[in-house]
């Protein structure tokens, strides 16, 4: 009886995994997408590594939906007291590390948005790593990028395409 059980609950998850699409475990389908969010905190270069040993990238946004989606997942997983702190946003994969003022999202999808706060980029003292600056009386604002000295350690959100 269980046998037949645990087979009809793995249809069953196979059937909604063909039809609404399916993600990896340690991660949350929202949208066409599948984030994992890390709260240890790591050097974007680490993040980097962990999201590619995960088969995932660092995310990227391409509209202003997606970086209102990996907010407001974050803001899910945070404490709310963090959510006016620029010392506890998240990596996201945009950099220049390759050429000083040319951005580009490290899993090498085209730059169609980007989201920086007034005066940014900057380049203080070499930043060359991104991340929401999460200051600020809104969330449109704390989603505002700024550039980070790459070595700080921030936690990281990371993606890969829902399958079907």
């Amino acid at each position: 009886m269980t046998f037949n059980v645990t087979i009809s609950l793995f249809l069953i998850a196979a059937i909604a995994c063909l039809t609404e699409g399916c993600c990896p475990d340690m991660f949350v389908g929202v949208g066409d997408r599948c984030y994992h969010y890390s709260s240890y905190k790591r050097t974007w270069s680490g993040a980097d590594s962990a999201c590619r040993g995960l088969g995932a990238h660092l995310v990227s946004f391409h509209n202003s939906g997606e970086s209102a989606e990996v907010y407001d997942l974050w803001k899910s997983y945070t404490d709310v007291a963090y959510t006016d702190d620029k010392d506890r946003a998240y990596w996201i994969g945009f950099n220049d590390r390759s050429y000083e003022g040319s951005f580009r999202w490290s899993d090498g999808t085209s730059v169609t948005y980007t989201h920086w706060q007034s005066g940014a980029p900057n380049d203080n003292r070499g930043e060359d790593c991104v991340s929401p600056r999460n200051s600020g009386s809104s969330d449109i604002t704390r989603e505002e990028w700024n550039d980070y000295d790459c070595n700080e350690e921030k936690s990281y959100f990371c993606y890969v395409p829902l399958t079907f």
